[in-house]
């Protein structure tokens, strides 16, 4: 399994959706900040 698809597993389907689209490069990923009332923060 590679990074991304481990990352993904743990999010919601709404929330795969999303990163899925955003053509990230997962290897360089840092984080991600999950915040109430505040949009999705990818670093």
């Amino acid at each position: 399994m590679n990074k991304k698809e481990e990352l993904l597993k743990i999010f919601s389907i709404k929330l795969r959706n999303i990163l899925a689209k955003a053509d990230l490069e997962y290897e360089l990923l840092q984080e991600i900040r999950l915040r109430v009332n505040a949009p999705l923060l990818v670093v």
